[in-house]
């Protein structure tokens, strides 16, 4: 054999080498398809579903009124009868430099048969302006400030709110929510404080509990009280307390 066919037979041999070694397998081939598959990730759930898992907002039940309007839903009553404004709420309550308060006179009324109703100005009030700043009621007292608590079937509380804003504050309205169960006709109320209707409506007081007169003297749980005309004392006696409560008949609540 010459040279020159032994290099021709060489590099034939090499080329055949390298071709085998770099081509893959059908094997290699399947596992590469088998890997490359398994890696691709489906999506978890479709928009539909996302649309049908994510929880539903139940829309608020709402009313817009004005002051003098009467709304209420299964369990309260609530009318603004009044709006003004102040620099001081008494001698010791003065707004801040460049403050004052907006007066709100709220009347409320527990219109169930049988069940005692609470209310709460600090939990249930509070106004907000034109720039959707809200505030809430200041702590004060006096005959004339609304007094929360528990109403007994058909009584009214009344009384004056008091809500320190600036001076330069406008498009006031108050929101009073109803607290209750879900049978309520609304959940919140938006009072414009800045218009009243025609005719201001009120509400009235009709207890539907046991009424006594001054004088009458009731026991219950082993206390006896027994309510006069003025001032106030307490005696007690053996084997039951007595309670001599007297009372200014002549003090009247904020109309």
């Amino acid at each position: 054999m010459d040279r020159r066919t032994y290099l021709a037979t060489s590099v034939a041999l090499l080329a055949g080498c390298s071709t085998s070694e770099n081509k893959p397998s059908s094997q290699d081939t399947e596992a590469a398809t088998v890997t490359q598959t398994s890696s691709k990730q489906a999506p978890t759930s479709t928009a539909e579903e996302k649309a049908t898992q994510e929880p539903t907002e139940t829309p608020q039940q709402s009313a817009d009124v004005l002051v003098g309007d009467v709304v209420g839903d299964n369990a309260l009553q609530m009318v603004v009868r009044d709006v003004s404004r102040t620099k001081s709420i008494n001698e010791i309550q003065q707004a801040d430099s460049g403050n004052e308060f907006a007066v709100v006179r709220l009347a409320v009324k527990n219109i169930t048969e049988n069940s005692d109703t609470d209310v709460s100005e600090l939990f249930q009030t509070r106004i907000k302006d034109s720039q959707n700043y809200t505030y809430q009621p200041a702590l004060t007292g006096g005959d004339q400030a609304f007094q929360g608590g528990t109403l007994a079937p058909g009584e009214v509380s009344r009384g004056d709110l008091f809500y320190e804003i600036p001076t330069d504050t406008s498009g006031l309205s108050m929101q009073f929510d109803f607290a209750g169960t879900s049978l309520f006709d609304y959940n919140r109320v938006t009072i414009d404080l800045e218009n009243q209707t025609d005719t201001i409506a009120d509400i009235s007081q009709n207890l539907r509990v046991d009424v006594h007169s001054a004088g009458d003297a009731i026991e219950s749980g082993g206390l006896e009280v027994t309510v006069n005309s003025r001032g106030c004392h307490r005696t007690s006696s053996t084997p039951k307390s007595r309670v001599n409560a007297e009372v200014d008949e002549s003090s009247d609540p904020a109309g």
